[in-house]
């Protein structure tokens, strides 16, 4: 297996005395295998080396050359973190944090700090309604957008296109690496941009991070006019969902962007390979549904997980409104050398009665909750009585279908079973295994909850909720909508994620529905909404470009 991790100068995450590699139950062991780095495209190629593995690329490991002098061969641990141990003090120290599952490194300028992309679908700009934006709050060692001023994007600005009212751009985010230069770059979608004079036809952006921020002219616009596989139609919405994956295993993260308007509601998922130069059209592939029908939503959620274990992504597909009795379905597509297959590998359903039995693929999210070294895919469903996540484990053959663990939430919080949920997923205790996130926005009168699922060694079980009720920054608001969208990443660099929440219904300054970002940050012992890396984040934020609005829907995408 390759595990990318970008190498970060300056003082180590955690030091731990001992000569030699991990050692010890309480890192839960080094796995055993041999490994072994590279340092390429200024990133640590890491090799994990087994009698079923076999390296995957061409460079021979070595020791190399860092911040703490010459450093032995990194071993990777079972955490998914990268240990090095110092030759001239025998110090081992832990070299990159482990956040296992975070779909590649969300920092956009290259500082060694997660940044944050928002989703501003409900920006007015230029006279123009509803036109849309996005906003770059980035990441520093006292916490997200602390002393650092962010940056606010539209299309204006940003690709220098003309802004169209009820574009919505914003209203889909993705972060992954495109070009392979070890800066994350940013997928942002605009569902309602209309294309060839066709509504809501739909686009999607792609924005190249650099070490001075987003970078202007290497961004890209991708539409069905000619860029990309598909042809324009009114209402397809291409742009409302996307992920990023390496779904060829080359290296470089490729994009799918879904369409779930497409041919009158059928749906359908565009996707395009990444490459040293960005995204590509060449080898881009349009995925739909076997046996769709008018309605099913295919693409409504996207996600990307390496499920079987072979270097290469499989993309989940969520049609909520497909299969047997409308109830929904998950499309799950192998990755290949050449790409994604182009028929599904596995279509998933409902493994229970109940919640978990209707809207099946409203929300996806991948994660490891079991401690092995498979990703797993998490499913939300809901119905009138709450809410419902199954999961489904990763192994050799993909992802196993015999042992499902559903865990239901039916009232508890208020949950009205209106459509919009959320999933989130990341080691928010540093202990090497993912933790689950439920956002229940429409929970308690629309004022939102988010539930933390805690972890047995068979994946998650019960879970701890969290509201605007004191406890975390913030006042709960009537329509605040808080767990509308999920982000789990390092935004301070201290080895532990921490969870930003979406609440795009927020009052800001008396403008309803303005929205608000809150940041609970990770330690050692779960989310600290008290510690000082814990905040609130609005337009009216000191650092934030921009002023708040009136149904602005600030993260309404995360």
């Amino acid at each position: 297996n390759v595990v990318r991790a970008k190498w970060r100068s300056g003082a180590p995450t955690v030091a731990l005395s001992g000569i030699g590699w991990i050692q010890g139950a309480s890192w839960r062991g080094w796995d055993g295998e041999l490994a072994g780095a590279t340092l390429k495209n200024a990133e640590l190629m890491v090799f994990e080396f087994s009698g079923k593995a076999k390296l995957t690329d061409v460079d021979t490991p070595r020791a190399f050359q860092g911040s703490f002098g010459r450093l032995r061969v990194p071993v990777l641990g079972s955490d998914g973190a990268l240990y090095v141990a110092s030759q001239s003090n025998g110090t081992v120290y832990r070299a990159a944090p482990p956040s296992v599952t975070t779909p590649g490194t969300h920092d956009l300028n290259g500082d060694g700090f997660d940044d944050l992309v928002v989703g501003v679908p409900g920006d007015d700009v230029r006279g123009n309604k509803d036109a849309g934006s996005f906003v770059v709050v980035y990441g520093t060692a006292n916490g997200l957008g602390a002393r650092k001023k962010g940056e606010r994007r539209t299309q204006a600005s940003m690709l220098g296109e003309q802004v169209g009212g009820g574009d919505q751009t914003g209203g889909a985010i993705a972060v992954g690496d495109l070009n392979g230069d070890g800066t994350s770059d940013a997928v942002v979608g605009a569902p309602g941009e209309s294309i060839s004079g066709r509504s809501e036809a739909g686009a999607f952006h792609a924005i190249c991070g650099r070490s001075s921020g987003v970078d202007r002219r290497s961004s890209q616009t991708f539409s069905s006019a000619g860029s990309v596989a598909g042809k324009a139609e009114g209402g397809d919405r291409l742009g409302s969902a996307a992920a990023t994956g390496d779904f060829n295993g080359d290296g470089f993260d490729d994009v799918a962007a879904s369409a779930p308007g497409e041919n009158r509601g059928k749906g359908a998922v565009t996707v395009l390979p990444g490459s040293r130069g960005g995204l590509v059209t060449s080898g881009s592939k349009q995925l739909t549904a076997e046996g769709s029908r008018r309605g099913d939503a295919f693409g409504h959620a996207v996600v990307a997980g390496d499920f079987d274990g072979d270097g290469r992504d499989e993309l989940a597909v969520g049609a909520p409104q497909a299969g047997s009795g409308r109830n929904g379905q998950v499309s799950v597509f192998a990755g290949r050398a050449r790409g994604l297959a182009a028929t599904p590998q596995q279509i998933l359903g409902a493994q229970a009665a109940g919640p978990a039995a209707a809207y099946f693929g409203a929300a996806l999210v991948t994660g490891r909750f079991n401690n092995d070294q498979f990703d797993d895919l998490v499913v939300l469903a809901q119905d009138g009585n709450g809410a419902a996540v199954t999961v489904f484990y990763g192994g050799t053959n993909g992802l196993d279908t015999s042992e499902v663990l559903t865990v239901a939430e039916t009232g508890n919080v208020g949950l009205n079973g209106a459509v919009g949920g959320s999933l989130g997923a990341g080691d928010i205790d540093g202990d090497g295994i993912d933790e689950l996130m439920l956002g229940a926005p429409n929970a308690n009168s629309a004022r939102g909850a988010v539930a933390v699922f805690d972890r047995s060694e068979s994946g998650p079980t019960t879970s701890t909720w969290f509201s605007q009720n004191g406890s975390v920054p913030g006042l709960a608001q009537v329509g605040a909508l808080f767990g509308a969208s999920l982000r789990v990443a390092d935004f301070d660099g201290d080895g532990f994620g921490d969870v930003a929440v979406g609440a795009p219904g927020t009052r800001v300054k008396g403008k309803q529905g303005a929205g608000a970002v809150v940041v609970l940050a990770g330690s050692a012992t779960g989310l600290s909404p008290n510690d000082t890396a814990s905040r609130r984040i609005t337009l009216a934020t000191p650092g934030v470009p921009g002023k708040p609005g009136a149904g602005d829907g600030f993260a309404t995408a995360l």
